[in-house]
C-alpha cells in the first residue's frame, strides 16, 4: 500500500524552527476530545510536579550536608552533597523532558485542550513528523513558544488545531476515508500522563509508521499529564466512557469506512474495553463492527480482563491483539498500587484467553521504562503493520514463536525480532 501523503506544512517562523520538506512531513489527524479548551489562563505546567520534587531533592540533601559539615564529618558531607546534586540534576532533566503538557503554546494556531473536563469536541490538527526520529520522544512545543530554535526534521510538533462542527467533521472525515484505497480509519486512545499534544503526535506517528492510507483519528480524554495524578486519571478515564462510546458509534456510522481499527495504550484500554463491552451487549448477534483491535500494555486488572472483558470484546472485532511485557516498569508499578497483576504484564500471570492473540514482547528493549514499545520498537511496529495492513494471524508473522499454556497458544518475539527492535524506526515516508 502506498504510504500516507502528508500535506505541505505551513512553515513556522524561521527564527523558531527549521527543516526542509524533504526531512519531514505534516500529517492531518482527526480528533475527538472531551477535554476543556484552554482560552484565557492556561493551567499550571505539566512539569510543575517535577519541579516540586526537584526542589525537595535540593533542600533535603542540602540540610543533611550542612549538618554533616557542622559535625565535621567530611566523608558524609561529600557523599550527601554529591548524591543531592546528582538527584537534582536527574529530576531537572526529567522535568524538562516531560514537556509543558497543559501549558498554552504561543506558536500553536487554534485552541489547545487542557486537563479539565469538557464537552465532546471534534476537529482536525496537523502534526509535523520527521522522517528520521530519535527516542525517547520529546515534545519541543514549549521551546517553540519561547522562540528557541527547533529543527522540525528531528522533532514532532503540534502545528495547529482546527475545531469543526459535527456536520463538517464527519463530512471531511468521510471524504478522507473515501480517498483512501481501502476505505479505512483507525482510532488511537492514549493512556495515563498524556496531554492532547502527546496523543495527537502519537496518532500522527502511527499513521506514518503503519503506512496508513486511511484517516488517522485520535480520541483524547482529560488526562492530567502529570505523573503524580495517576488517581485523577483513573477517575477521568472512567468519566470519559459515555462520550467515547458516542464518538465511536458515530464514527462507525458516518465515516463511510469499511474497516475501522482501534488502538489503545495503557490506561486508555480501560475506556476502550469498557465501551466495547457495552457495544457487544447491544450488538448481540450482529456482525463485527471493527476490524482490528490492538490492546498495547493494557493497565487493566488481569483477572477482570480474563473473566469479564475478553469474552465480550472478541465479539466486536475480527481480531483482538494484546501486547504484554515483563519488562514494563510502568505496569509493574501499577501492580504494586492495585495489588494485582495487570493484563499488559507477562511472566507467570500472562493473559492467554480464547479469541485474543497474546504477544509477549518482553524481548524488546526500548529503554528504562519499556512501556511505549508499540511505537518505540521497530520490531513491534513491523508486527503492527502486519496486523493492521496485512490482517495476518500470528502464525504467518515469521518473527513470532508459538508457546503453549493451558492448551492455549500465545506468541513471543524471537531473538531475530529482538535484534530488529534495536534498528532505528523506519517510517512510511519514501
Amino acid at each position: 500500500m502506498a504510504p500516507p501523503q502528508p500535506t505541505a506544512p505551513d512553515k513556522p517562523p524561521a527564527s523558531k524552527a527549521s527543516g526542509s520538506d524533504a526531512d519531514y512531513g505534516v500529517v492531518t489527524v482527526f480528533y475527538g476530545t472531551d477535554r476543556a479548551p484552554m482560552v484565557d489562563s492556561p493551567p499550571a505546567s505539566r512539569f510543575s510536579g517535577w519541579w516540586w520534587w526537584t526542589a525537595c531533592s535540593t533542600i533535603l540533601p542540602a540540610g543533611l550536608a550542612l549538618a554533616a559539615w557542622r559535625a565535621q564529618r567530611r566523608r558524609a558531607w561529600v557523599i550527601g552533597t554529591g548524591a543531592g546534586l546528582a538527584l537534582t540534576l536527574l529530576l531537572a532533566i526529567a522535568a524538562v523532558s516531560d514537556g509543558t503538557g497543559g501549558a498554552a503554546d504561543a506558536s500553536l494556531k487554534g485552541p489547545n485542550y487542557g486537563p479539565d473536563r469538557g464537552r465532546l469536541a471534534l476537529g482536525t490538527c496537523r502534526v509535523s513528523v520527521p522522517k528520521a526520529r530519535q527516542f525517547p520522544r520529546l515534545d519541543p512545543s514549549s521551546l517553540v513558544a519561547l522562540g528557541v530554535h527547533v529543527d522540525l526534521s528531528k522533532n514532532q510538533v503540534l502545528l495547529d488545531v482546527q475545531p469543526s462542527p459535527e456536520e463538517n467533521f464527519y463530512r471531511d472525515l468521510k471524504a478522507r476515508v473515501a480517498a483512501s484505497s481501502r476505505k479505512e480509519a483507525f482510532v488511537y486512545v492514549h493512556g495515563f500522563n498524556n496531554s492532547f499534544a502527546d496523543a495527537a503526535m502519537v496518532a500522527a506517528e502511527l499513521a506514518v509508521d503503519l503506512k496508513f492510507d486511511g484517516a488517522p483519528v485520535v480520541y483524547s480524554w482529560p488526562s492530567q499529564a502529570e505523573l503524580v495524578d495517576y488517581t485523577v486519571d483513573e477517575c477521568n478515564v472512567a468519566w470519559t466512557q459515555p462520550h467515547f462510546k458516542a464518538f465511536l458509534l458515530a464514527l462507525a456510522q458516518q465515516s463511510g469506512a469499511t474497516s475501522i481499527h482501534l488502538i489503545a495504550h495503557s490506561m486508555g484500554n480501560r475506556a476502550l474495553t469498557s465501551v466495547l463491552e457495552e457495544i457487544s451487549e447491544e450488538m448481540r448477534d450482529s456482525t463485527h463492527l471493527f476490524r482490528q483491535v490492538v490492546l498495547a500494555a493494557p493497565d487493566i486488572d488481569a483477572d477482570t480482563f480474563r473473566q469479564e472483558i475478553a469474552p465480550a470484546i472478541v465479539k466486536t472485532a475480527d481480531r483482538v491483539t494484546l501486547y504484554a511485557s515483563s519488562s514494563d516498569q510502568a505496569l509493574a508499578l501499577s501492580k504494586r498500587v492495585h495489588g494485582y497483576p495487570r493484563a499488559g504484564e507477562s511472566g507467570e500471570q500472562l493473559v492467554v484467553v480464547p479469541g485474543v492473540d497474546t504477544i509477549d514482547v518482553s524481548a524488546v528493549d526500548t529503554g528504562l521504562i519499556c512501556h511505549d514499545y508499540y511505537t518505540d520498537s521497530s520490531g513491534v511496529v513491523a508486527d503492527l503493520v502486519d496486523v493492521i495492513q496485512g490482517a495476518l494471524p500470528p502464525q504467518k508473522r515469521p518473527w513470532l514463536l508459538p508457546k503453549q499454556t493451558d492448551a492455549l497458544t500465545y506468541w513471543i518475539f524471537t531473538k531475530a525480532s529482538q535484534a530488529l527492535s534495536r534498528v532505528p524506526t523506519s517510517t512510511g515516508y519514501k
